[in-house]
């Protein structure tokens, strides 16, 4: 499973969805919560992501916390299941639960142990 994810990886894009003008980027900001573990590498998003869905994971986005410092950053991931079905997932950055599955009904795994 490790050459996938590296291949899956290697092919999504990673999008971080910028503020107006800011002293410090998102991009920053993300590295440092990742760099203090405050969140959780891309890395392990698509493997609980691809193994919780049986799917194939075609883009990932990284929202940081718009205005509220407690909000939580959030993982936008786009995927596409083994029966063909495109879902979008809302994931949490840090506990790695589910927030949100739109595209069809499917069950919430439970958050990584």
């Amino acid at each position: 499973m490790g050459s996938a994810v590296g291949f899956l990886a290697l092919s999504c894009t990673v999008i971080l969805l910028a503020a107006p003008a800011q002293a410090e980027s998102d991009h920053d900001k993300a590295w440092k919560a990742y760099q203090a573990g405050e969140i959780v590498g891309l890395d392990a998003i698509i493997e609980y992501v691809a193994e919780a869905f049986e799917c194939r994971v075609l883009e990932v986005g990284l929202d940081a916390p718009a205005g509220d410092e407690k909000a939580p950053w959030v993982y936008a991931v786009t995927v596409m299941t083994d029966k063909g079905h495109v879902l979008m997932l809302e994931v949490d950055a840090t506990s790695m639960r589910i927030l949100s599955v739109q595209g069809a009904d499917q069950p919430h795994p439970p958050p990584p142990e």
